[in-house]
Parts: C-alpha cells; sequence; structure tokens
C-alpha cells in the first residue's frame, strides 16, 4: 500500500459543503475505499470527522 492519501483534498484546504465552509485540519486515516480528514467549520468551533469514500476504484 502506497503512503499517499487517495483524495485530492489536504490539510489547509476549505471546502463548502451545504452551505457551510470547512477547513481540513488533519487526514487520520485512509485505506483503499476510503479517508477519514478531521474537520473544522469556519464560522465556528466544532470539529467533525469527515470520511471520504473513493468512487474510481475498480475493486468497488
Amino acid at each position: 500500500m502506497s503512503d499517499e492519501s487517495p483524495s485530492t483534498l489536504r490539510p489547509g484546504q476549505t471546502f463548502t459543503h451545504h452551505g457551510k465552509k470547512y477547513k481540513i485540519l488533519k487526514q487520520i486515516w485512509f485505506g483503499p475505499f476510503s479517508e477519514v480528514m478531521i474537520v473544522k467549520e469556519i464560522n465556528g468551533n466544532e470539529r467533525y470527522a469527515m470520511k471520504i469514500e473513493k468512487t474510481n476504484d475498480p475493486q468497488r
């Protein structure tokens, strides 16, 4: 298994989901089918775990 993350999202990047902006703080896990990031809501102090599932994996 490679040490590289399967996602194009990286710590420090921001994104919008359902009208709220979030910042990626760090990656805490990744595997062959998904990865998990810790994200923080920009306009608040809430932190969440965000799972990103790969959709282009031929094994799925």
